[in-house]
């Protein structure tokens, strides 16, 4: 028998939840996974996408395994937000020669739950230890460039308000940590093979740069422009009542000059790299 409280199996049931698959026809995966092993007490859930643990301590060396059906799920965690604090057990039983079902029972407050199914229908979970010790422990690399699919990643507001991540090589799961150490989950990241970071960084280069033309040229404010004398003047950052940006020599604030005017007044200029 397993104590806790039930607030506490309450979070981790909810922060497992959404990376569960709503495929009634994959049982395994319709389903989150109760698992009691070395004074920890887990839930699992995945639909292949994402996947998420929550877990907690326990102060019994229990050993079981226990599933919760999807269907059972507004069941039990409407029993569990109503035991609020209080200290639950929960017993898990397996299948017997009178009856194929496998039983998880809820105590608490003088109340108790009940959830049976068939645990053959659940077939055998995958190693999902084996899944995070191999993210975990990957040698880092270089990630130039990643991606993911957006509709994912409201899955991760119901783990906590602020997520940790890593990424420990190109196509490798991005990780997902909570900082008190009670939830952990992966997201298997999108193919960027047919691109790279410089083509996508590239469509915004003269978006995010400042250019002015004069007869013809064009002329990057984001940098500085050396007039004959070898002078340095920069963008003030405003443009007079006709559009024209304001030049100034660097270090004088009160002698702006149109980027016409430098040139015509001051120049040629050239670009100071």
């Amino acid at each position: 028998m397993t104590h806790l409280s039930a607030r506490d199996l309450h979070r981790m049931i909810t922060q497992v939840t959404p990376h569960m698959s709503d495929d009634d026809t994959l049982p395994l995966l319709n389903a989150i996974h109760l698992e009691a092993r070395n004074h920890d007490l887990t839930a699992v859930a995945t639909d292949r996408f994402t996947f998420g643990v929550a877990r907690t301590s326990i102060t019994e060396a229990d050993r079981w395994t226990a599933v919760v059906p999807a269907e059972d799920l507004p069941t039990i965690t409407a029993w569990l937000k109503a035991a609020d604090t209080t200290t639950i057990s929960i017993t898990a039983h397996g299948p017997d020669d009178e009856d194929d079902n496998s039983t998880l029972t809820l105590n608490g407050n003088g109340a108790s739950l009940r959830i049976a199914y068939p645990a053959g229908h659940y077939g055998r979970f995958p190693n999902w230890r084996n899944l995070l010790r191999s993210a975990l422990d990957g040698e880092p690399q270089a990630v130039p460039l990643s991606g993911v699919t957006t509709e994912y990643l409201k899955r991760w507001e119901h783990a906590d308000k602020v997520l940790a991540f890593f990424q420990t090589g190109p196509r490798k799961p991005i990780v997902f940590l909570e900082d008190s150490g009670e939830f952990i989950g992966m997201q298997m990241p999108t193919t960027t093979a047919h691109t790279t970071r410089t083509q996508l960084t590239d469509r915004w280069t003269s978006t995010l740069t400042r250019f002015a033309y004069f007869e013809g040229e064009g002329y990057n404010l984001d940098i500085q422009w050396a007039d004959k004398q070898g002078d340095p003047w920069e963008y003030t950052g405003r443009d007079n009542h006709m559009g024209e940006p304001l030049m100034r020599l660097v270090g004088i604030d009160d002698d702006d000059h149109t980027l016409g005017s430098l040139i015509a007044i001051f120049g040629p200029i050239s670009a100071i790299n």
